[in-house]
């Protein structure tokens, strides 16, 4: 079972025969680069221009550190876009 951090023991305290078989493990947010490598691949997959990097730039920040949240901001930027599959012509 994996668990937030908010929600870390609450299989404990409903769940007494949990105890002493959960145990924190720390993940490390992704760094700047492996975040831009994320929406690099996906908008070069796509066909999607982004010059400089700048957009991308900016959802690795917004995404701090967390590689599922920049996933999720590259979708939202070229769905809401219209972007559902590798473009003819590049797009933005």
């Amino acid at each position: 079972m994996i668990a937030v951090p908010y929600e870390a023991f609450e299989a404990v305290r409903e769940e007494p025969d949990m105890g002493g078989r959960v145990w924190h493990l720390k993940i490390e947010s992704w760094s700047v680069e492996e975040l831009l490598f994320i929406a690099r691949t996906g908008f070069g997959a796509l066909n999607v221009a982004d010059d400089v990097e700048r957009l991308a730039s900016v959802l690795s920040d917004t995404s701090f550190g967390a590689p599922f949240l920049m996933q999720q901001l590259c979708y939202d930027l070229v769905s809401t876009n219209g972007v559902q599959a590798t473009q003819a012509q590049r797009k933005f």
